[in-house]
């Protein structure tokens, strides 16, 4: 089979970015045809870096590519909508960014445009539920493992994002004109579609409140912590902050049910379990965290191949995508207002 071709359009989320870079580059399935990105010397650099057949500052060059099967999405988020429809119109399948756009009138589009051009679209805000820890803890939750889950929490502590390697300034992640929210959408778009997709249910409430606890000069917070409820009753906390000093980042996943738990966090390294995970109830017991064989970003291309091949949605789907980003601007509506936020849409 020949590989297929994909464009990268727009560097500006290149922590984002250069996994997928890499991952084409390593994946025999894919071939880099394009990069494409208003800033000529970013694009000349990464074509160089990574093998590109083409680059251009103009993305309308990659999409006119009738060898291009697959755009891959890594602009700022103003112009991701926009990208997004251009790519399905042009017939071609989709590796988006998260958040998927600064809007709900905005991801319709997206939406609307996808499914009437019958291209394939994955969200990269669902990319970890391809982690190999992720798809343990799922097994567990789904096999009762730990019975009916009551509560679960994710928190991502990070620093201020560069607006590129080395940079001391964070560009445009801090810019509201091209971003729809600050530290809490930036992570908490993944945890919001991993707990949908190992939980099987969708987020019905959601209360909040957002700060500038380090950053007061920033147009947007960097704090933020959620309290969502699920439609099976199960509550959900997200904490998701720029408040980091150095390389002092860490991130944790918790499940609590009626029956066991599963905590991991970044500071150990292990799997906290406690529940019938060893053929009867136990206490707490520390695992090894399972390892990931290939990175996320190859997953995701071999991932999408697949569907295009079988003529199936991913795993996570465009709606799911919108339903994330609406759940994520209830939130701020939840902060801004200081009350309960029903979720509809």
């Amino acid at each position: 089979m020949e590989p297929y071709g994909i464009a990268v359009i727009g560097l500006d989320h290149w922590y984002n970015g250069f996994p997928m870079l890499d991952a084409i580059y390593s994946n025999p399935q894919a071939q880099l045809r394009w990069v494409a990105d208003p800033d000529p010397d970013k694009t000349k650099f990464v074509a160089e870096k990574y093998g590109a057949l083409h680059s251009s500052p103009d993305y309308e060059k990659a999409l006119n590519d009738p060898e291009v099967q697959i755009v891959a999405c890594f602009c700022s988020v103003n112009r991701s909508a926009e990208l997004c429809v251009a790519a399905a119109e042009a017939g071609k399948h989709i590796i988006s960014i998260k958040p998927m756009a600064m809007n709900l009138e905005e991801a319709d589009r997206v939406v609307k445009t996808v499914r009437r051009s019958g291209v394939k679209y994955f969200p990269g805000s669902a990319s970890q539920v391809f982690f190999a820890s992720h798809k343990v803890y799922k097994e567990w939750i789904d096999q009762d493992r730990i019975g009916q889950v009551r509560f679960a929490f994710g928190t991502f502590y990070a620093g201020l994002p560069a607006s590129w390697p080395n940079s001391p300034q964070p560009g445009w992640f801090v810019d509201p004109k091209r971003v729809p929210g600050g530290a809490w959408i930036d992570h908490a778009t993944f945890y919001i579609q991993s707990f949908r997709h190992i939980l099987h249910s969708n987020i019905v409430r959601v209360e909040g409140v957002t700060a500038n606890l380090k950053y007061p000069e920033l147009g947007v917070e960097d704090f933020g912590q959620s309290i969502f409820t699920l439609a099976d009753g199960t509550v959900v906390t997200i904490c998701a902050t720029w408040l980091a000093a150095g390389e002092a980042d860490r991130q944790s996943l918790e499940f609590y049910g009626s029956a066991g738990s599963i905590v991991w966090d970044t500071l150990s390294g292990k799997v906290a379990v406690s529940g019938k995970l060893r053929g009867e109830e136990q206490g707490w017991m520390k695992l090894e965290r399972p390892v990931d064989e290939k990175s996320r970003a190859y997953q995701i291309i071999d991932h999408l191949i697949d569907c295009i091949l079988e003529d199936r949605d991913p795993i996570c789907t465009v709606e799911d995508d919108r339903a994330g980003l609406a759940a994520a601007l209830a939130f701020y509506e939840a902060a801004r207002t200081h009350t309960a936020v029903e979720i509809t849409a």
